[in-house]
């Protein structure tokens, strides 16, 4: 990864090896190198973001808005590049991310062969016994080494722990939470069982790292959930604010890879992640009910419109939630909205602008698809 990048375009980064792998299978080590050369790069995070909104519409076959950037042939060759970098980091397993094509019969292909698969792995699932999260707790706690602090919910109220860090922890009934003496001198690692609430103090110097059962979570400073009970078929991860990056234990999974190689997710706010124990596979979508990431209100959009522009009004919408809209700019470029949006939720919002000028929406996983065939001009 030493490419000089600052000159790089949308469609650069797009079709850039390091981009693409990091996008489709990151790692600690990519994660870090990118979260670097966007603070030390500012200028470049629009166009950094932007492409990849690009590999995500190429990913999921949206034509009209990938045109704008890329020719078919060149569309043709960045799937190609999709495929092959999801099929080198498989090795045949199914834990890297689908990839949708542009025809909705290949669609509906891989959606009859993953009802088959499902259908095998839930029989699968019930008639194999998991290791107990509880077990998996203990091992986690054990490699904390020095003398170690265990906190255990046993009462019906949640509970909060202030740690060594400054960090705050909502630690619910029947959930524990153990960490080092050593906590925020050598290290800021903690194994949780159940479910918790953090609210981490960033320190760049000394990431956060959380264990919780097959899951390794790692932060600099965020608010986030994770749900990890001892009995449940998943493990799930909440972004309340900030960044998370979360990867495979591989020492509790079948990915046995170091942890700078471990296939993960990356989460923003309003993203969570449900892991399969099962299966082992990520499933990355948006949470039940967004919440605006500007917290400075003189700087959050009034969301009060007069034949405001709707690509204006999607601005707004992803700049107050920090949600990715796609959609085919030209084709909204005559739709207009007449609206008082202010006390309304994220997806009443969303609902209201496309009923306004008959389009529709669908969450793709973390990211909004906006369908629409276009307005007709104002003008008589």
């Amino acid at each position: 990864m030493q490419k000089d990048y600052k000159s790089f375009t949308i469609v650069d980064f797009a079709t850039d090896d390091a981009f693409l792998q990091h996008h489709l299978n990151p790692t600690r080590d990519s994660q870090s190198f990118w979260e670097n050369w966007l603070a030390r790069n500012p200028s470049q995070v629009e166009e950094w973001q932007q492409a990849q909104k690009l590999l995500e519409a190429v990913r999921l076959g949206l034509e009209d808005y990938t045109r704008t950037f890329l020719s078919k042939e060149a569309e043709e060759q960045l799937l190609n590049r999709i495929l092959n970098t999801n099929a080198l980091y498989s090795h045949g397993s199914t834990g890297s991310p689908a990839i949708v094509s542009a025809t909705w019969g290949k669609i509906f292909a891989v959606a009859a062969c993953l009802l088959i698969m499902l259908s095998i792995g839930a029989n699968y699932f019930y008639g194999k016994k998991t290791e107990d999260s509880r077990t998996i707790y203990n091992r986690h706690k054990a490699l904390l080494f020095s003398s170690v602090i265990e906190k255990a919910n046993t009462t019906s109220q949640v509970d909060s722990i202030k740690l060594p860090d400054g960090s705050t922890v909502l630690l619910y009934p029947g959930s524990l939470i153990s960490y080092s003496t050593e906590f925020g001198k050598t290290n800021r690692t903690v194994s949780i069982s159940g479910r918790t609430m953090l609210d981490v103090v960033k320190n760049p110097e000394k990431p956060f790292i959380v264990y919780a059962n097959e899951l390794v979570t790692r932060v600099l400073g965020t608010r986030f959930e994770v749900e990890a009970y001892e009995d449940s078929k998943d493990v799930v991860v909440k972004v309340l604010s900030g960044q998370v990056s979360v990867f495979k234990n591989g020492t509790l999974t079948t990915e046995h890879k170091s942890e700078a190689e471990q296939a993960g997710v990356v989460l923003k706010q309003n993203q969570q992640v449900k892991f399969s124990r099962q299966s082992e596979e990520f499933n990355k979508k948006l949470v039940d009910s967004p919440l605006p990431v500007i917290q400075n209100t003189s700087q959050a959009p009034s969301f009060t419109y007069e034949e405001t522009s709707v690509v204006s009004v999607f601005e707004d919408l992803e700049k107050a939630y920090g949600i990715d809209i796609i959609y085919t700019k030209s084709q909204l470029e005559t739709c207009q909205l007449t609206a008082s949006l202010s006390n309304e939720a994220f997806k009443d919002k969303l609902n209201i602008i496309c009923k306004s000028i008959g389009a529709t929406y669908e969450v793709v996983d973390a990211y909004i698809i906006i369908h629409s065939s276009g307005c007709k001009s104002l003008q008589s």
